[in-house]
């Protein structure tokens, strides 16, 4: 299963950067749903690889907050600096920190890294977890911000008529089903995907 969400990682001089990730999870013991192992599987250049070379420890997020996931993936394309919502450091024996505001978190720490040609896999096992609180779960608006930020970081590979399309589709469902804040990532996301198309050589 891959479980969409946030990775907090650190750097050797101690600068956090915050990446979604959709790492493949799963449970080492069959009677126990409790996640245990995380695969993740960035593209190059991966901010998140050179971090986790230098400092072998992460914290995974789930999270409701679809703007916040915006502003992650395409910080490089934001209006304004990205800035990092409020962190807190994690509870003794574990290290690193975590999103203050988030449904559940995951301590990770790197059993391997394999550097592969395009895409590098890195192996990592949860160390301690916690529940900050309830995950409602995704209505209709949250998934199509979620498919338009995907789309947002493929403009380069993909052709715009192909992203004008998909979008064409999930625009009724935030119009329909999204609160202020989808309404807000959807706006976001579309003027970043604008912007990079017009940007395309």
């Amino acid at each position: 299963m891959i479980l969409e969400g946030l990775l907090l990682t650190t750097n050797a001089t101690g600068q956090l950067n915050l990446a979604p990730m959709g790492p493949i999870v799963e449970s080492l013991e069959q009677s126990s749903t409790e996640l245990t192992r995380f695969t993740l599987r960035p593209f190059y250049p991966s901010t998140t690889l050179a971090n986790l070379q230098a400092v072998p420890q992460a914290t995974f997020h789930t999270t409701d907050d679809v703007l916040l996931l915006a502003r992650a993936a395409l910080k490089e394309s934001l209006p304004e600096p990205f800035a990092l919502p409020p962190i807190m450091p994690l509870d003794a024996p574990s290290t690193g920190y975590r999103l203050v505001d988030c449904c559940q978190w995951w301590s990770l720490e790197v059993l391997s890294i394999d550097a592969g040609s395009q895409r590098a896999t890195i192996i990592m096992q949860a160390a301690s977890s916690g529940i900050v609180r309830p995950f409602v779960g995704f209505h209709r608006a949250r998934h199509a911000v979620l498919e338009a930020i995907i789309l947002a970081t493929r403009t380069s590979i993909l052709e715009p008529a192909v992203i004008w399309e998909e979008i064409r589709r999930w625009q009724p469902l935030v119009d329909k089903t999204g609160g202020p804040r989808e309404r807000e990532a959807w706006e976001l996301v579309m003027s970043i995907i604008e912007q990079r198309l017009a940007n395309r050589p």
